[in-house]
């Protein structure tokens, strides 16, 4: 049976939407919108391949591309520099370990050539960019904050349409039909990005880390107790986003911090904060604080140490603050296994020692 109402195709949003006839042939007119996706890093590969897969669902006429799509064998190097140069918009799959890579500076310059450059910020905030040139071009944020990301995201596709031939271009009405059909599964995908792939960090380096790359957060490590030994509480155990990181995972996980007596009133008041964190979750939070000098010959720098399950017995991560200075930004460093597990017992040994203890709870 055949009739009008039976056909999908005889609605014109859907007609439009598939651009297809009834035997699967294409029916726009006039050349695809070549869209190419730069990635640097595992994270942000994820991302460029979420975005091929479904960009084309939103908009009809484009053809993403990918560096890892080139065919093994293929001179890499020529293959990609022709795509460059027949490509019509250029997205830059920005997180936060790829912003200070080189590779991706590098990729970033060669696209600043094409017609249009999109930069794409997965979980990154404009304000992490600094300086970077990226800042020139229309950013799109994608985040926790799900409307802010879905209206960032509508306006790169509305962008992308724009430039398509008029003859080709979707309506706005189709446009957002389309986009508001697939916005909920490419989301589902984007979101189920790990938050880190082991050995990427935000530095430039593997070896090089910030205080957010330490392995306090990741939970999947199977983490038993985190050790923070720092003179300043604040930082290390009462900004929000930590606090708020911490208290999520109390359950799963135990902290103690080693700290210093206090000697002025901002270090009185981030102890008594602590000592309200600890009075709210007892015997998953808890403090040591020490004689300054006898702290001081112990703990020359901040330290993390993290103790992990694993099946064949505990593990030893310990994580030392790089004594630099260098404004806004703090370095750290993995040690060494045995260096690991020196930090570790002597960190545990004064945990113990009551005769240095001035205030044990």
């Amino acid at each position: 049976m055949s009739c009008g109402a039976c056909n999908p195709f005889s609605s014109p949003v859907l007609f439009e939407i598939a651009q297809v006839d009834v035997y699967g042939h294409r029916l726009f007119r006039g050349d695809v919108m070549k869209i190419f996706l730069s990635w640097s890093g595992r994270v942000s590969q994820d991302v460029a391949t979420v975005l091929r897969k479904w960009l084309p669902y939103m908009l009809h006429t484009a053809k993403p591309f990918v560096s890892s799509s080139i065919r093994k064998g293929d001179r890499w190097g020529v293959d990609l520099s022709q795509e460059l140069k027949g490509a019509d918009v250029g997205i830059v799959c920005v997180t936060p370990f790829n912003i200070h890579r080189p590779w991706m500076n590098f990729e970033s310059g060669a696209l600043a050539h094409l017609p249009n450059l999109m930069p794409f910020l997965f979980r990154v905030d404009q304000g992490a960019l600094g300086q970077s040139p990226l800042t020139q071009f229309q950013l799109t944020e994608f985040g926790s904050d799900e409307d802010h990301s879905k209206s960032e995201f509508l306006g790169l596709i509305e962008s992308i349409n724009e430039r398509v031939p008029a003859e080709d271009r979707l309506t706005a009405e189709v446009l957002r039909t389309n986009f508001s059909h697939w916005w909920t599964e490419m989301k589902k995908e984007l979101d189920a990005i790990p938050e880190v792939y082991e050995g990427e960090t935000r530095t430039a380096y593997r070896w090089l880390r910030t205080f957010d790359d330490l392995a306090i957060y990741d939970m999947d490590n199977g983490i038993q107790r985190v050790w923070l030994v720092s003179s300043d509480v604040f930082k290390f155990a009462l900004r929000p986003e930590l606090r708020e990181k911490i208290e999520s995972d109390v359950d799963k996980v135990c902290y103690r911090y080693l700290v210093p007596e206090p000697d002025h009133d901002n270090e009185r008041a981030a102890l008594q904060q602590l000592d309200v964190l600890r009075r709210a979750h007892p015997d998953r939070i808890d403090y040591r604080c020490f004689d300054r000098d006898v702290f001081e010959k112990q703990a020359t720098s901040d330290y993390v140490i993290v103790e992990s399950a694993e099946r064949d017995g505990g593990k030893i991560k310990a994580f030392v603050r790089i004594p630099i200075s260098d404004i806004g930004q703090e370095y750290w460093f993995e040690a060494e296994d045995r260096a690991g597990v020196g930090f570790y017992h002597r960190f545990l040994q004064l945990w113990t020692s009551d005769e240095s203890v001035l205030a044990a709870h």
